[in-house]
C-alpha cells in the first residue's frame, strides 16, 4: 500500500518504491485544496475568503489568514526599521540555522493572523509565506495581542546559566522543561530587556481572561481571546517598525513547522506596491521558484499572490500572479 503522509511520501515494505513521476502526482493530489463537496476549489478565492470573513476564534482558519513575511536580515541600525527583502542566505521557510545571527532563535517561528477587521502585518514592504491553518493550530506555542519581541532573553531557551548575547551565533537554543519559545523562558526572576515595553520589569507570564488587558502571552486553546484583545486596540509603540505595533504575533514550534513541509506553505506573496526591481520583489519571487524547485512542485499546488492590505474590499487582498522566473520551467503550470 502506498500513501502520503506530511507530504512525503511513504511505502511499507510490500510495495516497491514509488517512482519520481508517482511522488511528484501524489503530493500534487494531496496540496490541491477542495471543498465538502469533493470539488476543486481555486487557493486565491478560499484565502480570499478567509481573509475577509475572520474573526476572533480559537480555530485558526476561522480567525483569518497566517502570515510570516521575510525578516532574516534583520534591521537597519541607522533608521530602526526593518531591511527591504529580508531574506538571508538560507531557504526561508527552514529554522534559522547553526552558525547564524539567529540560532538560538531556530525553536521557532513567528507569524500573524491578518483579516479584513486587523489588517496589519507585520512589515511594510516584505513578502513572505501564507501558511496553512492546520499546520498553525497544531505548532503554535502562544499568541501575543501585538509584537511579543519574541527575539529577547526574557523569551529565549537557552541552556540554564547562559548569559544571552545578541547576534552571537555559537549560541544554541535548548528545548527544556518550563521554558516555552518566544512566549516565557521558565527563568525566576527573569527581567525584561531594555528595549521592551517592560524593560527592567519582570517579564510578563500567562495572559489571565480575568485581568486587565496586558502586554503578554496567551496560551494556545485562547486564540479568540488574544484576538478580542487586539481589536481593543491594546497600545504597544517599541516594535521599531514605525508601524504602531497593530499586527499580532503567535509562535510556532520549528519542529512541527519543518515535520509538515511542504504542506507548511500555502502560498508565497509579495506585498502591492512593491518596487519592480526592488529587493522585496525579486526575493518573494526567487524565494516561490526555489521553494518549487526543492519540492518538485509546480505553481498550481503553491502559487504566487499579490497581497494588497490598503484594499480589504470587495471580494479579497489577494491576486494570483505568474512569477517570470519560472517561464520555461516545469515548475509553471500549463494554465
Amino acid at each position: 500500500m502506498r500513501r502520503v503522509a506530511l507530504g512525503l511520501l511513504v511505502t511499507t515494505s510490500s510495495a516497491a518504491p514509488l517512482s519520481m513521476e508517482e511522488q511528484r502526482s501524489a503530493r500534487s493530489a494531496s496540496l490541491q485544496p477542495v471543498n465538502a463537496t469533493g470539488v476543486q476549489r481555486r487557493l486565491v478565492d478560499i484565502l480570499n475568503e478567509r481573509f475577509m470573513n475572520g474573526r476572533p476564534s480559537d480555530v485558526m482558519r476561522e480567525a483569518g489568514v497566517i502570515v510570516h513575511q521575510f525578516d532574516d536580515s534583520g534591521f537597519d541600525t541607522s533608521t530602526r526599521r526593518l531591511r527591504e527583502g529580508g531574506v538571508a542566505q538560507w531557504s526561508p521557510w527552514t529554522p534559522c540555522p547553526v552558525g547564524q545571527w539567529c540560532s538560538k532563535f531556530g525553536d521557532r517561528f513567528s507569524v500573524s493572523v491578518i483579516n479584513a477587521r486587523v489588517p496589519f502585518a507585520f512589515n511594510e514592504y516584505n513578502g513572505g509565506l501564507l501558511i496553512n491553518p492546520e499546520v498553525a493550530h497544531e505548532g503554535t506555542f502562544c499568541a501575543w495581542a501585538t509584537d511579543a519581541r519574541s527575539f529577547r532573553s526574557a523569551r529565549s531557551c537557552l541552556p540554564n546559566g547562559t548569559h544571552f548575547r545578541w547576534g552571537d551565533g555559537a549560541q544554541l537554543f535548548e528545548r527544556r522543561e518550563g521554558c516555552i519559545p518566544g512566549c516565557v523562558n521558565g527563568v525566576a526572576g527573569q527581567l525584561e530587556d531594555w528595549d521592551t515595553v517592560m524593560h527592567d520589569q519582570l517579564s510578563p507570564t500567562w495572559c489571565s481572561p480575568d485581568a486587565p488587558d496586558g502586554w503578554c502571552p496567551w496560551h494556545p486553546e485562547h486564540l479568540k481571546r488574544m484576538l478580542e484583545q487586539q481589536e481593543r486596540g491594546f497600545l504597544n509603540t517599541d516594535c521599531a517598525q514605525n508601524n504602531g505595533c497593530r499586527y499580532n504575533e503567535i509562535v510556532l514550534n520549528s519542529s512541527v513547522w519543518e515535520d509538515q513541509l511542504p504542506h507548511t506553505v500555502e502560498a508565497i506573496f509579495h506585498l502591492k506596491g512593491s518596487a519592480p526591481s526592488g529587493a522585496a520583489l525579486a526575493q518573494s519571487h526567487k524565494a516561490h521558484y526555489d521553494f518549487l524547485s526543492q519540492y518538485d512542485l509546480t505553481d498550481a499546488h503553491v502559487p504566487l499572490f499579490e497581497l494588497d492590505l490598503l484594499s480589504v474590499t470587495g471580494a479579497g487582498p489577494f491576486r494570483e500572479i505568474k512569477n517570470h522566473l519560472l517561464r520555461g520551467t516545469k515548475y509553471a503550470s500549463e494554465s
